[in-house]
């Protein structure tokens, strides 16, 4: 079972990178025009360090599952586990992006027309995509537990959070009412928490 377990999340990967981010590169592309003049480079910074990760834990997934590397052996259940975790986050980004719909974006930017969404998980947390994208890292890192893979998890999921906050930044002085949106949804990623 293991195996069958960490082949289908190296092929949800696969699936998840090669439609998720084909998408965003469109986007991005075509976003280039309406880019803010004081964009961040700590943001270029973050979305490439978010990319190396993915590549490292792409490879490192493939790499233990042609055993080239070996890892210790895991209890079926903590391995399904970890599986659930991987597609619940994936599933996780793909509807909370249908819901930004035309104003998501990877990079930290806001189109001229640009308006707040505060439905369905936006009204929980500001940033649920990187919540689930979070779920997802670690429910890999459980699948998959060598340390170097856990190392580029952690790297990945902190990323995130600052990434999160980066945006919660720019956007509060780019983007009208986002303070008010800021005080009705009090949560970057942990409802309670932060």
């Amino acid at each position: 079972m293991i195996v069958v377990v960490r082949w289908l999340v190296f092929v949800a990967w696969l699936a998840w990178v090669g439609y998720y981010w084909s998408a965003g590169r469109r986007a991005v592309a075509d976003l280039r025009k309406a880019m803010q003049p004081d964009r961040s480079p700590l943001d270029a910074w973050l979305m490439a360090t978010i990319g190396l990760m993915m590549i490292a834990i792409i490879i490192g997934a493939l790499l233990i599952n042609l055993g080239v590397l070996v890892i210790g052996v895991m209890p079926d259940g903590l391995v399904a586990l970890g599986g659930a975790l991987t597609l619940i986050g994936m599933s996780g980004t793909l509807y909370c992006r249908s819901i930004l719909g035309r104003f998501w974006t990877a990079e930290t930017t806001v189109r001229p027309d640009h308006q707040i969404i505060d439905r369905g998980p936006y009204g929980v947390v500001r940033h649920p995509i990187y919540l689930a994208v979070s779920v997802q890292y670690l429910g890999t890192a459980i699948v998959f537990p060598a340390w170097w893979l856990i190392a580029a998890v952690m790297i990945a999921v902190v990323a995130y959070g600052l990434k999160a906050n980066l945006e919660d930044e720019f956007l509060a002085r780019t983007l009208a009412g986002y303070e008010d949106y800021r005080r009705r949804v009090k949560y970057r990623l942990l409802p309670g928490v932060w």
